[in-house]
C-alpha cells in the first residue's frame, strides 16, 4: 500500500492516512527529549556516587567496606555508561535523514495502535515544519535472519540507558545500606532501612506500570483529579 501522501514515496508499511498537523509533537522529538533527560540524570547521579565514594575508598580494612566500595563502583560505572549511551542515542536520532524520520513516525504510530487517528505522512508540507517531499520512506525488503538479529541488538543498545541508570541507582542504594549498618549505630541503621521500606513501593510502582492502555487511561484520570496535589 502506498505511503500516505505522495505517490513518489515507496513506503508500503501503512495504509493511507492524513498528514500530521504542523507543529504537533512527533515521536522523534519525544525520543530526543527523553534521552536528553536520561543523559542529564545519569551525569548527576554519577556525580553523587563519586562524592559518596570519597568517604569510603580510603578505607579497605573491613570486609563490609570493601563490599560498599564494590557496590559504589559498580553503580558509578552503570550510571556513567547510561549518561554516555543516552548522549550517543540522542546524537544518533539527530543524525537521521528525513526519510528515516518519516519511517520512525509511521512505525511508531502503527505500534501505538492509533488506527483512524492522525498520523504523520511522508509528504507533509516542508515549509510548515513537515517532511521533505523529496525524501522517500524506507521501502527495502526485510533483511535476512542474521541481519535482523544484529539490528535487534543495535535497537536494544539504543534503549538501554534507562535500565542502566536504574541498575546503577540500585547498586548505590545497596552500598548506602551496607555502609549504614557497618559504620553507624543500630538506631541510625534501622531508621535508614525504614526509609527504604517506605519509599521503595512508590518508586517500584512507577517502574511496573506497564503498557496496558486501560490502566494508563485510569491513571491519567486519577492524576487529573489530583492536579499535582496529594
Amino acid at each position: 500500500m502506498p505511503c500516505p501522501a505522495s505517490s513518489r514515496c515507496g513506503c508500503t508499511l501503512m495504509p493511507a492516512r492524513k498528514p500530521i498537523a504542523p507543529g504537533r509533537s512527533h515521536h522523534h522529538t519525544t525520543l530526543l527529549k527523553g534521552f536528553d533527560i536520561v543523559s542529564i540524570a545519569g551525569t548527576f547521579i554519577a556525580a553523587v556516587q563519586a562524592q559518596a565514594m570519597s568517604t569510603t575508598l580510603g578505607n579497605q580494612e573491613a570486609a563490609a567496606i570493601r563490599i560498599v566500595n564494590a557496590l559504589y563502583l559498580c553503580g558509578f560505572v552503570f550510571d556513567l555508561m547510561a549518561a554516555c549511551l543516552s548522549f550517543l542515542t540522542s546524537r544518533w536520532l539527530q543524525c537521521l535523514t528525513m526519510s528515516e524520520k518519516c519511517h520512525l513516525e509511521v512505525i511508531f504510530g502503527t505500534r501505538d495502535g492509533l488506527s483512524g487517528k492522525v498520523l504523520p505522512s511522508c509528504d507533509d508540507d516542508k515549509e510548515n515544519g513537515g517532511w521533505d517531499t523529496k525524501s522517500d520512506c524506507h521501502s527495502d525488503p526485510r533483511p535476512g535472519l542474521a541481519e535482523r538479529m544484529l539490528c535487534s541488538f543495535f535497537a536494544t543498545c539504543l534503549f538501554l540507558p534507562l535500565p542502566f541508570l536504574i541498575i546503577g541507582v540500585v547498586f548505590m542504594c545497596l552500598g548506602l545500606l551496607v555502609y549504614t549498618w557497618e559504620e553507624h549505630t543500630r538506631v541510625v541503621a534501622i531508621l535508614v532501612s525504614c526509609s527504604y521500606v517506605v519509599t521503595l513501593p512508590f518508586v517500584s510502582g512507577v517502574v511496573v506500570i506497564g503498557r496496558d492502555e486501560r490502566r494508563r487511561m485510569y491513571i491519567i484520570e486519577c492524576m487529573s483529579r489530583m492536579q499535582g496535589d496529594l
